[in-house]
C-alpha cells in the first residue's frame, strides 16, 4: 500500500513513513474522541532543541487532507464528520462520515454549478441589490 502512496502525487519515502505513522495515529482515535487537523501538524512540526528554529513544519492541513482521501481510497475506515478525524469502528461511523461527505459533496456541487454559470461582469458593487447580505439569506443556510 505504501509503495501506491509514494508514486501518489509526486510524494517521497519520506512521505510513505509520515502516511505510515498518520494511519496509526487515526488507529488511536475513535468518533467521540476524533483528532484534528490542526493537533496533527503540531504533532508533526519539528523544532531545533539549541535555538527553536523550525526545521519541519509538519503536516499542512492540504496534506492531511491528501492522506485522508488517498487512505480512504484505499479502504481503510477513516471517518470524519467536521470535528476531525477518527477510525470507524462500526457501520454506524462508517454512516456518519458518508452522510458527511455526501453533505460536502452537495456544497463543492452547487459551487461548481455556479462557477460553470459564472457571469463576469458581477462585481461586489452591482450584485448588493440581491440581498445575499439579508436576514433571510442568512436564515436560509447561506451564512
Amino acid at each position: 500500500m505504501l509503495s501506491h502512496f509514494e508514486e501518489f502525487d509526486g510524494y517521497t519515502k519520506r512521505a510513505g513513513a509520515k502516511l505510515q505513522w498518520f494511519l496509526l495515529e487515526i488507529y488511536k482515535h475513535d468518533i467521540d474522541h476524533p483528532i484534528t487537523a490542526r493537533s496533527i501538524k503540531t504533532m508533526t512540526t519539528r523544532r531545533s532543541l539549541i535555538d527553536d528554529k523550525l526545521y519541519d513544519p509538519g503536516l499542512a492541513g492540504t496534506e492531511v487532507r491528501a492522506m485522508v482521501n488517498f487512505l480512504r481510497g484505499e479502504g481503510y475506515p477513516i471517518g470524519s464528520r467536521g470535528l476531525g478525524y477518527y477510525w470507524c469502528r462500526s457501520q454506524e461511523d462508517v454512516q456518519v462520515t458518508l452522510d458527511h461527505l455526501d453533505g460536502r459533496l452537495f456544497a463543492i456541487q452547487r459551487a461548481r454549478d455556479g462557477m460553470a454559470q459564472t457571469d463576469l461582469d458581477k462585481s461586489p458593487s452591482n450584485t448588493l441589490h440581491l440581498g445575499l447580505f439579508t436576514k433571510e439569506a442568512k436564515q436560509g443556510g447561506m451564512f
